[in-house]
């Protein structure tokens, strides 16, 4: 009785996987016959990955700058040494006074000076003995460019080792992003928008075109279960989302520079589990819509715009308004690029991700209870099974 049930579970088995390869076949013949569509699969990460790297990249390069010595010695060369040599900046020279200094940031010459005090070798020399002295350096930007003034204060803080906040001189260090690129920023967070740009459009035409065409009434008729056939059908835009994932380290990697500190086969796993959370909402959005047009439309402004607000792939979420912070706790993209983020630049193991590993298992309990639930209200899939 025993291998007689056995025997019948894998004939069952057996036939259910045939039905997945037929439609998963059916569909991996119609993406790859929509040559624009494959290629496009392809090119959309590494065309975010470049756009927000070079061309929209929020880095301030050749920062112009000059310093004001009123008492040059030795040790103002050496303490100005590192403007000298560092390819962030573009060294104006020494001059006398603050105003001279001034003029030139008028004239659009330098966008930032520091200034050392006259007496700098003797504060310098007494400065950790008597902490009342006058600050020995000054960084004056020129405010009218908020962003260069803001990156070139902050650069040159860095570069010279000051902390101008507590009056004092640092050793500072800026760990995993010493260069303070915005592409650290923006590369993890662009792989989550093509993942998600790719499996939730087109996942959602994909499944709306069925209706469209009418050829979901021969699913119904046919012996394929619904099991059988969303398995088959999103199946191939798993891996196209996977392939997203490749292409976009891959392009970090070589074309930005972004590194990939951490392990490979845990952004395999945290991917994998975006990849279907992203297919569960693509089947959502697909219930709404009677046609591949009112599926990329829905997608596109129901969920891309929020995505790109609230999800942190452009913004950090810490420079969101409090209300938009908490609405952004329910968005999963925000999870999985915080997760990327701390994988590839931090090189933290499983245990620091945790909370994104499972704000994202949430997301996916939940989209895939939806799913089911207006599959069984709509029936526009399931007929009267």
């Amino acid at each position: 009785m025993t291998a007689i049930s056995s025997w019948g579970l894998q004939e069952k088995l057996f036939c259910q996987m045939s039905k997945i390869f037929l439609i998963l076949r059916r569909e991996f013949t119609h993406i790859i016959r929509d040559t624009g569509f494959f290629i496009l699969a392809v090119i959309i990460p590494f065309f975010l990955i470049t756009l927000f790297s070079f061309i929209l990249s929020t880095d301030v390069r050749s920062i112009k700058v000059a310093a004001v010595v009123q008492s040059p010695s030795p040790l103002t060369e050496s303490f100005l040494a590192p403007l000298r040599h560092n390819p962030v900046f573009v060294f104006k020279g020494e001059v006398s006074s603050v105003e001279e200094g001034e003029r030139m940031m008028r004239s659009n010459g330098i966008n930032a000076m520091v200034v050392l005090h006259p007496d700098f070798d003797r504060i310098m020399s007494l400065y950790s003995v008597d902490p009342t002295l006058p600050v020995p350096v000054q960084i004056i930007t020129d405010a009218s460019n908020c962003v260069t003034a803001s990156a070139a204060s902050l650069y040159l803080q860095s570069a010279l080792g000051i902390d101008t906040g507590k009056q004092d001189f640092a050793s500072m260090n800026m760990l995993h992003n010493p260069r303070l690129l915005s592409a650290y920023f923006f590369c993890p967070g662009m792989i989550a928008l093509a993942i998600v740009l790719l499996c939730v459009i087109y996942s959602s035409m994909a499944l709306a075109e069925e209706k469209e065409k009418g050829t979901i009434e021969n699913l119904i008729l046919s012996p394929i279960g619904i099991r059988e056939y969303l398995i088959g059908k999103l199946l191939p835009y798993l891996c196209l989302g996977m392939l997203a994932l490749c292409t976009g380290l891959l392009s970090s990697y070589f074309l930005v520079g972004v590194p990939i500190n951490g392990s490979i086969a845990l952004i395999l796993v945290i991917t994998l589990l975006y990849v279907i959370t992203s297919l569960m909402l693509g089947l959502i959005v697909s219930v709404f819509c009677h046609g591949r047009v009112d599926a990329f439309v829905l997608s596109t402004a129901v969920i891309m715009l929020p995505v790109l607000y609230f999800g942190g792939v452009e913004v950090p979420v810490s420079n969101l308004p409090s209300w938009a912070q908490k609405v952004s706790e329910l968005i999963y993209v925000r999870w999985y690029a915080d997760a990327m983020r701390k994988i590839m630049i931090g090189g933290v193991s499983a245990a620091h991700v945790l909370k994104e590993t499972i704000m994202i298992s949430l997301s996916t309990i939940v989209f895939l209870a939806g799913s089911l639930y207006l599959l069984k209200k709509d029936r526009w899939l399931l007929g009267n099974r």
